[in-house]
C-alpha cells in the first residue's frame, strides 16, 4: 500500500483524495536492459498525476495537523485539570493561626461569563499581594504548600483556577488562562480595592505564560516567573518532534512568549527554576535572564525539579522572594 493509498482510508482526507487508476506496468525490458517501447503518453500523465496527488496530500496532512488547525486538540493534551473537593479546612486554619491572616473563598465572573474560583489569603496591614496563576494539570488545592513561601513574605495571596479546574466552571485553553489572569487580577484591583502597582503577578509553568501576557495588558508591581518556557512554540517544538516542522508564527496567539515580552521594558523580574527540571529545563529561565532587559534576577535551585519547587531548596528559595519583595518597598 503507497502512502496516497493509505491517506486514503483516513475519513477526512478521503474525501479529498480521489483513488486514481493504476498507471499501469511499467514497459518491460528486453534481455540486454533495453526497453522494448517507450512509456506511453498516458503512462507518463497518469504517473505525474500521481505523484502531484501524493504531494496535495501530503500538504493537506500538514495543514490540518497545524497548530493554526488543530490548537484544539493540541489544547486536550495540554492541559490535565483535576476537579478536587479535599476538606482542607484543617490546613488553611492552621496558616490562618500562624501568619495570622484571614482566609475567604472567593466566586467571581470569568471574562466570557464562566464562574471562576479562587483563594484569598489577606494579611492584615500588608500593602502588597501576590496573584498566583499556577500551571497546567491539577487545580490550586495541589499548590497549597506555595502558600507559606508566599505567606512568609508580609504579603497578601490570591490564588485562583482556570475555567475547567477546580471548582471553576468551563474549559481552559491557552487564549482562556490568560484572561482569566485579567480577570482575577481585575477582581484584585476592583471588588479588593488594591492598586495595581502594588500587585505581585507570580506564574508556574504554563501559568508563567499567562502572568507575562497579564503583564502586557495591566500594570503590575512586579512579576515572579517560576518553572516556566520561553514560549510555547519553542517548548512544543522540544516536546513533540511533529511541531519542530511548523514555524512559531503557525501556532495561534497568544503563544505565550515569555522572552519576547521581557525582551521589552517591564516590572521587576524574578526568575525561579530547578536544575533538575526534566519537564522544562532551567536553560528555558536561564535565556530568558540572558535576553531579558533589567530589573531582573534569576535564581536556580541546585535539588529542585518540577513540581517539587515548593519543598526542595526552600533554604534558596525563601531568602530570594524575601529579598525581591523588600526590594520593591
Amino acid at each position: 500500500m503507497t502512502f496516497r493509498e493509505f491517506l486514503t482510508y483516513v475519513p477526512f482526507v478521503r474525501i479529498f483524495v480521489r483513488p486514481l487508476k493504476s498507471p499501469g506496468p511499467v514497459p518491460s525490458e528486453g534481455a540486454k536492459g533495453e526497453s522494448n517501447a517507450p512509456a506511453s503518453p498516458a503512462y507518463k500523465r497518469d504517473m505525474r498525476l500521481t505523484i502531484a496527488m501524493d504531494a496535495l496530500s501530503l500538504l493537506l496532512m500538514y495543514i490540518l495537523i497545524s497548530p493554526m488547525v488543530a490548537m484544539p486538540i493540541y489544547s486536550r493534551l495540554v492541559f490535565h485539570p483535576i476537579s478536587e473537593n479535599d476538606d482542607l479546612s484543617g490546613e488553611i486554619k492552621t496558616m490562618e493561626n500562624y501568619f495570622h491572616c484571614h482566609f475567604r473563598n472567593i466566586t467571581f465572573k470569568a471574562i466570557d461569563g464562566e464562574s471562576m474560583h479562587g483563594w484569598y489569603f489577606e494579611r492584615p496591614g500588608a500593602n502588597k499581594i501576590i496573584l498566583v496563576s499556577h500551571g497546567n494539570a491539577g487545580c490550586m488545592e495541589h499548590r497549597l504548600p506555595l502558600l507559606p513561601l508566599l505567606l512568609q513574605t508580609g504579603c497578601s495571596v490570591f490564588m485562583y483556577d482556570y475555567e475547567g479546574f477546580g471548582s471553576s466552571t468551563g474549559s481552559p485553553s491557552m487564549a482562556k488562562i490568560c484572561d482569566d489572569a485579567t480577570a482575577a487580577f481585575d477582581y484584585i484591583t476592583q471588588k479588593l480595592d488594591v492598586k495595581p502597582e502594588n500587585v505581585i503577578v507570580y506564574g508556574e509553568s504554563i501559568g508563567g505564560g499567562a502572568t507575562s501576557t497579564l503583564s502586557t495588558k495591566r500594570k503590575v508591581g512586579a512579576i515572579i516567573l517560576q518553572s516556566t518556557f520561553t514560549s510555547f512554540p519553542e517548548a512544543a517544538a522540544d516536546k513533540l518532534v511533529l511541531m519542530r516542522l511548523y514555524p512559531a508564527f503557525v501556532f495561534p496567539e497568544p503563544t505565550l512568549n515569555n522572552l519576547a515580552i521581557m525582551k521589552k521594558e517591564h516590572a521587576p523580574l524574578l526568575l525561579i527554576h530547578g536544575m533538575k527540571d526534566d519537564l522544562l529545563p532551567y536553560r528555558y529561565s536561564q535565556r530568558i535572564m540572558t535576553e531579558a532587559v533589567e530589573p531582573k534576577t534569576l535564581v536556580l535551585l541546585p535539588n529542585a525539579g518540577h513540581n517539587d519547587v515548593y519543598v526542595i531548596d526552600v533554604n534558596v528559595t525563601i531568602p530570594a522572594l524575601n529579598k525581591f519583595i523588600h526590594n520593591l518597598n
